[in-house]
């Protein structure tokens, strides 16, 4: 009778458990986006990523027609360190910067570039003691 009771109690703390971590997991994910996690998104548009950094998620959102990505890094880079590195990258690779703020002093730093009518933002600061990284894709 004890062994069972003592199972019963396992099995209830399992159970629990797993209903806490799959909670946990779950996001809110609005109408016509898809979410995925520590990866892109299915479709996410061909764009550079820093070897130091890493996905921490990205999402696709499709309204009317128009469709937007976002993509969220981290990485222990500096703000700025990651700034230059998406400006010289996409220069490289025939984008135009349209609009920067890229100072040193500043911590909270983004720019914004275009190519073949196709737009970009990304945005870099430090959260927590790491910089946080995203790249937006507009609706259009």
């Amino acid at each position: 009778m004890t062994k069972k009771i003592i199972l019963f109690f396992v099995f209830i703390s399992l159970v629990v458990t797993a209903l806490i971590v799959t909670q946990r997991n779950k996001t809110r994910v609005e109408p016509g986006m898809t979410q995925a996690k520590g990866r892109l998104v299915d479709g996410f548009p061909t764009f550079p990523q820093s070897s130091a950094s890493t996905i921490e998620n990205s999402y696709k959102k499709e309204d009317q027609g128009n469709m937007g990505y976002q993509a969220y890094y981290s990485t222990e880079q500096t703000p700025h360190e990651v700034m230059i590195w998406y400006k010289q990258k996409l220069i490289s690779m025939g984008w135009t910067i349209t609009d920067e703020a890229i100072d040193k002093m500043v911590n909270d730093l983004y720019l914004s570039a275009e190519r073949n009518g196709e737009k970009v933002n990304v945005f870099s600061e430090t959260e927590e003691g790491k910089t946080e990284i995203t790249v937006e894709f507009p609706m259009q």
